[in-house]
């Protein structure tokens, strides 16, 4: 980083660094939300020993699979609307700004 700071990063002069000297391990801890826990205690009131990895096939099941499909198109949507709205409420306060700026300049 100080050699990036001071613009003397160029590559030829650093070719003796190795990953080891650029980044730096950061721990990570990772906590489960109440329906994740919810959904692994669901067999029974014991955690789930192992993963039960056949649920995440879709392949296995048409049905979640088409709904799993419908809702990413619903997404997809939701975010175009979102897109509009923004671009709406923008051009609604740059209106709103130069009606106030037309009022001054009468005034």
């Amino acid at each position: 980083m100080d050699l990036y700071c001071n613009n003397n990063f160029t590559g030829e002069k650093e070719k003796n660094l190795s990953w080891v000297d650029i980044f730096e391990e950061v721990p990570i801890k990772v906590t489960n939300s109440a329906l994740v826990i919810a959904f692994m205690t669901e067999e029974g009131n014991s955690p789930v020993a192992q993963c039960d990895y056949d649920r995440l096939q879709l392949s296995t099941n048409q049905f979640m699979e088409s709904n799993m499909e419908y809702l990413m198109d619903c997404m997809e949507d939701l975010t175009m609307e979102q897109h509009k709205f923004h671009y709406y409420y923008r051009s609604l306060s740059r209106q709103q700004s130069q009606q106030q700026a037309w009022l001054q300049k009468r005034r």
